[in-house]
């Protein structure tokens, strides 16, 4: 079955309500499976966080946007960063430099395509992207 990750950057882009945001909302909406990273909540919290400390989001609207990702942690199927997508993180990917952060979600999306057959990655990041489909995963965009 096919299932979608959602990379941080795709998430944040619908929760600040970027340019494609809408983009992102279509395949929440039809999607029946879900799946990221833990670290995906750490930085949209992060971000959020950071939007209230600086004003750039009323408080009331920093609290909706939170209410929504605990939504999302209870019905998406997560993974932790476990020693195992560390050590993926590690190796070297087909197309180089990757961030850290950038390193661990490509590694996660590998390890879901040990439970589902296809994996479809949400995500912005033009290095994310350009390792999709040599590390036998597919863009959603």
């Amino acid at each position: 079955m096919k299932s979608y990750y959602i990379e941080s950057s795709a998430l944040l882009s619908w929760l600040v309500l970027e340019n494609n945001h809408i983009l992102v909302q279509n395949i929440l909406d039809s999607s029946p499976i879900i799946c990221t990273s833990q670290l995906t909540f750490t930085e949209c919290y992060r971000v959020l966080i950071r939007h209230e400390a600086e004003n750039a989001i009323k408080k009331s609207e920093i609290a909706k946007r939170i209410n929504l990702l605990s939504i999302f942690e209870n019905e998406w199927d997560i993974l932790e960063v476990t020693n195992d997508i560390q050590a993926s993180a590690r190796k070297k990917f087909p197309i180089e430099p990757i961030r850290t952060l950038d390193a661990i979600h490509l590694a996660t999306a590998i390890e879901f395509l040990k439970i589902y057959n296809e994996v479809s990655v949400l995500s912005f990041h033009k290095r994310i992207i350009e390792n999709l489909i040599p590390l036998g995963l597919d863009s959603a965009i």
